[in-house]
């Protein structure tokens, strides 16, 4: 089965130009006068169109010379920044409604429009946030640097999402489903102390470096290589 590729959390439309789907794709993206529900509109006309490949592609085509009219008319896509709300509607609806976007496509949007760096932190670390709201996200997100070692993975995870409410860095799933109060004091979990032992080379030292950095986490190595030999 053939992977689905995406850009700005969009599939790509594998009869389409990739060029063309990037381009169109970057401008409903970036035109703030197409919400998140205009553009699931425009998805649910192209599987009404059962996959009519010339027909999807004449709509998508005209829909992007009305986007070009609109970005020529706005000064190349920019509002004022009385309008800057619009803006970050748009962008927190979009990540909240298409995950496959990356941070590298959020960061592009960002600087386009010239948000705030406050404003910036806030999104991303809110993201990163509600990625890592479990520890079985935790290990999708550490399975993307880190192949096989399974049990080991699943323990540090569950011990690092631990650590990470203890610190006030995510909250736990049943905080929002229950309506729990925000500052509800997490100290009297248990502390995540952890013990690693393997060979040289079996990744111990690459697992702890690979969340800290999914995390953002300070990582201190100590080699006591010395002391013992």
């Amino acid at each position: 089965m053939k992977k689905i590729e995406y850009k700005f959390g969009l599939p790509i439309l594998d009869f389409l130009d990739n060029s063309f789907c990037e381009e169109y794709y970057r401008k409903i993206f970036f035109a703030t006068i197409l919400s998140v529900k205009d553009v699931k509109k425009i998805f649910q006309k192209i599987n009404s169109l059962k996959h009519n490949k010339e027909t999807i592609s004449n709509y998508l085509k005209e829909l992007k010379k009305q986007l070009d009219i609109f970005f020529d008319f706005e000064e190349d896509g920019k509002i004022e920044i009385n309008n800057s709300n619009l803006v970050l509607t748009k962008l927190k609806s979009w990540i909240n409604t298409y995950e496959e976007i990356t941070d590298n496509e959020i960061k592009e949007y960002i600087e386009y429009y010239e948000l705030s760096h406050s404003d910036t932190f806030n999104i991303l670390r809110r993201r990163k946030q509600e990625q890592l709201s479990s520890p079985q996200k935790i290990k999708e997100e550490l399975d993307k640097y880190v192949i096989g070692q399974d049990n080991a993975k699943q323990v540090l995870c569950f011990s690092f999402y631990l650590h990470a409410i203890r610190i006030g860095y995510i909250k736990p799933i049943i905080h929002s489903e229950a309506n729990l109060p925000t500052d509800i004091n997490d100290q009297n979990l248990p502390k995540s102390n952890v013990l690693l032992i393997g060979p040289t080379g079996s990744g111990k030292s690459h697992i702890i470096n690979s969340l800290c950095k999914i995390f953002k986490l300070p990582y201190l190595r100590i080699d006591c290589s010395s002391l013992t030999s």
